[in-house]
């Protein structure tokens, strides 16, 4: 069988594969073959919101806005432009969701094994998703994408992790939920995220000491030694 080196790794690969079977870069050169490959070989867990049920919810909030703004001022133009507010909104904030979800993986970690994965955004940014932030094996990585092109990163070591607390959900109509990863050195990063329930299961599943007031977990081991008994 002849074969061919990656010129990433140097992997010998079959002539007929398109993509390398060892780091997933493509073997002809394309930009968007590791994004594939890598979908491939990780079981990535995606932990989002269904899209179509959120633009319903704005549909919704739009039609109370309308309807107080005719109550409240009767006047018809008022009420086109607080309904054409809301629509714009009920467009504008699902599809940004849905584009942020459906982005490549970054090829910072592209070599990584991914466990979980889904939209977040740091304190103080706008109310809809702005970036993504990726569980991996060996600890977080985060990756925001502005509207004007601009991205940030942010990778915290798993060994530099002391503890996850969450904080109470936001009022009502919000269904995200803040977490903060505190490191050894005095470090707390903030994000929020969407299933907020779901995420502190996954990281004290994989060993992660979590401080959640209002959640308890059972300790890995202790859920293990447990089930064998």
């Amino acid at each position: 069988m002849s074969l061919k080196p990656c010129f990433s790794c140097g992997f010998e690969n079959p002539l007929e594969h398109l993509f390398c079977e060892s780091c997933g870069v493509s073997l002809s050169d394309s930009i968007i073959a590791p994004v594939y490959i890598n979908t491939l070989k990780h079981d990535s867990q995606l932990i989002s919101l269904n899209v179509f049920y959120r633009r319903v919810w704005y549909w919704f909030l739009t039609l109370l806005v309308a309807s107080a703004t005719f109550w409240y001022f009767p006047d018809i133009r008022a009420t086109y432009w607080s309904a054409g507010v809301g629509l714009f909104l009920s467009f504008l904030v699902p599809y940004r969701y849905d584009s942020i979800i459906r982005q490549p993986i970054p090829t910072e970690i592209l070599s990584k094994n991914i466990i979980a994965y889904g939209p977040s955004y740091k304190r103080g940014c706008f109310f809809f998703a702005s970036g993504l932030i990726y569980f991996l094996d060996d600890g977080f990585f985060y990756k925001s994408y502005s509207i004007k092109g601009d991205t940030y990163f942010l990778f915290i070591e798993k060994s530099s992790i002391d503890f996850i607390s969450s904080h109470d959900r936001l009022p009502i109509g919000r269904s995200s939920s803040k977490i903060s990863i505190h490191t050894k050195s005095g470090a707390i990063h903030q994000f929020n995220v969407y299933q907020r329930e779901l995420w502190l299961l996954t990281f004290n599943h994989f060993g992660l000491k979590i401080m959640a007031g209002n959640m308890s977990f059972q300790a890995p081991e202790e859920s293990i030694s447990g089930s064998s008994s």
